[in-house]
């Protein structure tokens, strides 16, 4: 197994994903440590919407990376990041974002707009440049968007402004709004946007990724069975893991049939006919690239795993 693998450059093949998850690490020790006598609603914003946002664009089919937003460079690589804001956050890290966005990037915000610097000193970088304002009103809720209601947990309101355009409204009160700031678009949510497979949550996002022409190369009829794609110069490599643990026992042989799609061509194969080699059962597998876009059929296990091996030609 080890030689094939290293023939199929397995530890060359890079990740395709055009979108980021960004962390604040010191949201990660608030919530982490349980700290809730300032700015409670933080550990909410990582539990109920940083935390569980991967798993969500795993179940879309959407790869992503993981960055910490203070690092040097953190916001270049991807289209698209999702950021949590609070109340506090450092000079620096306000500025990066303010950065990335008129630099092109575009960014998902959810929480409220730093007033403060990690220090708790007055800080408004972040809302200055992009002008946008919020207050804080932390409780249950509900939300419309495009004419539907879902309940939700708000963290405030967004101060109206003639510069951007309202997409979530609690009542009469804003808390979903768009803004176009220099190359880049933000989107700014005060209330817990992670799906975790609500469906109107989801149309929220797959709008977000429609209206930035952000798409994904590879999707399975089955949210828990996760399929990721990773290309380099020798060809494409295909991750499939199903995480259903709960539709038969670890011992059983019942499988589910799920189908599998690729488009080639985002992944740089244009050849009409191709070969997949199933690298962990030695099986060589024929298909058309039409076959695979239109989608084949796979059976998988409990917590089965594939890892699939497309060469170019």
């Amino acid at each position: 197994l080890n030689t094939v693998l290293e023939h199929i450059g397995i530890n060359t093949a890079q990740s395709v994903s055009k979108i980021g998850i960004v962390y604040y690490k010191p949201y990660l020790y608030q919530h982490h440590l349980g700290i809730n006598e300032q700015f409670p609603y933080v550990i909410d914003l990582v539990a109920q919407n940083l935390n569980p946002l991967g798993q969500d664009l795993m179940n879309m089919k959407y790869d992503y990376s993981v960055v910490d937003l203070e690092s040097p460079e953190a916001l270049i690589d991807k289209d698209l990041y999702f950021v949590p804001i609070a109340e506090y956050m450092s000079e620096n890290a306000q500025t990066n974002i303010v950065e990335a966005v008129r630099g092109g990037k575009n960014v998902v915000l959810f929480g409220l707009m730093p007033k403060m610097n990690d220090k708790f000193k007055p800080c408004k970088i972040l809302s200055k440049e992009l002008g946008i304002s919020t207050t804080s009103s932390w409780s249950p809720c509900s939300v419309t968007w495009e004419k539907t209601d879902l309940r939700a947990v708000r963290y405030g309101f967004i101060s109206p402004s003639g510069t951007s355009k309202t997409t979530v409204k609690c009542g009469k009160k804003i808390v979903g709004a768009c803004k176009k700031v220099g190359k880049g678009y933000v989107y700014l949510f005060t209330f817990d946007i992670s799906p975790k497979f609500d469906p109107v949550r989801l149309n929220l996002l797959r709008s977000i990724f429609e209206q930035l022409k952000i798409d994904t190369p590879v999707s399975t009829s089955d949210p828990t069975v996760d399929l990721v794609a990773q290309v380099n110069d020798r060809g494409v490599i295909l991750y499939m893991v199903n995480t259903d643990i709960m539709f038969t026992a670890p011992n059983s042989d019942f499988t589910k049939k799920v189908v599998v799609s690729v488009d080639l061509a985002q992944l740089g194969i244009r050849s009409a006919k191709i070969k997949m080699y199933d690298v962990l059962d030695d099986e060589i597998l024929d298909f058309t690239s039409r076959e695979l876009r239109e989608g084949v059929v796979f059976s998988v296990g409990y917590h089965d795993a594939r890892i699939f091996y497309i060469p170019k030609k």
